[in-house]
């Protein structure tokens, strides 16, 4: 009998020694371990709080969680919680955003990781995860028409069925219809660029506009409406962009200007 007490005895010592206890497991809690973010638009929110007093040996017993990202669009509102020992049962609340990269990605899944620095050893060296999936908001460039593609929601400005870049969603404006766009920019054998004003800009916003169905050619196209332009076009920060985009798109050196590279891939180009 004696013995089998110190045999119970022993084995409830070691339980204590060997036998890790769940309750030993901090908790850093979160209003949500997942989210949806679109590039450019919109945050979210976080609560965050702790589940337990910090305890420490030290004086000044505190928390800090650390938060990172293994995706450089996402943006925190601040990369450092702080918790100390008096305000411990505080909620804290942190956003998180998605920058816009202005390039093409497919959308993805990106982790939010929050560590712990603590002196108390309840905490020290937990951490959680977020993750959130990036949805990518590059429109992919056709460099077809509305005609071609059977688009409608482009806004060119031509309600002439004959014109490549006819759109019957639009208010009609002649001067923004194209019918040939390819043997007028072929002819052009000098460098474009930002501040110029001649019938050459507008042959190339036209250009840009018919064969360019991306983000900036579209702003320009609905710029020129708006403006109410002339039979010359002005060579200015929109027209730059949507030649920007229309160059990265075929892999011409993207330099902004009608350059001579760029006249020559226009020119060996159906």
């Amino acid at each position: 009998m004696k013995n089998n007490l110190y045999v119970s005895f022993f084995v409830l010592i070691a339980s204590f020694i060997f036998i890790p206890s769940v309750t030993l497991a901090a908790k850093v809690n979160l209003s949500a371990t997942s989210t949806t973010l679109s590039e450019g638009t919109g945050s979210q929110a976080f609560d965050i709080s702790l589940d337990e007093p910090i305890i420490s040996i030290e004086d000044d017993a505190y928390v800090r969680l650390n938060i990172s990202a293994d995706d450089a669009r996402l943006v925190f509102s601040t990369s450092s919680i702080y918790f100390a020992e008096l305000d411990w049962s505080d909620t804290r609340t942190f956003t998180v955003s998605a920058s816009d990269d202005y390039i093409q990605n497919a959308d993805n899944t990106a982790v939010i990781t929050i560590n712990t620095v603590s002196n108390s050893e309840y905490y020290s060296g937990y951490s959680r995860t977020i993750a959130v999936t990036i949805l990518d908001n590059y429109v992919q460039p056709s460099y077809r028409s509305a005609a071609q593609t059977g688009v409608t929601s482009i806004i060119y400005g031509c309600r002439d069925s004959a014109a490549k870049n006819y759109d019957r969603f639009t208010a009609h404006r002649q001067e923004l219809c194209v019918y040939e766009t390819r043997t007028a920019i072929q002819n052009i054998s000098k460098d474009i660029y930002q501040g110029m004003q001649s019938v050459d800009v507008l042959t190339l916003q036209k250009f840009l506009i018919a064969e360019n169905a991306g983000q900036q050619a579209r702003a320009l196209a609905k710029a020129i409406a708006r403006l109410q332009t002339s039979s010359t076009g002005y060579f200015g920060a929109l027209t730059r962009k949507a030649l920007l985009e229309w160059q990265q798109y075929v892999q011409v050196t993207a330099t902004g200007v009608f350059d001579t590279k760029t006249r020559m891939h226009v020119q060996s180009s159906n």
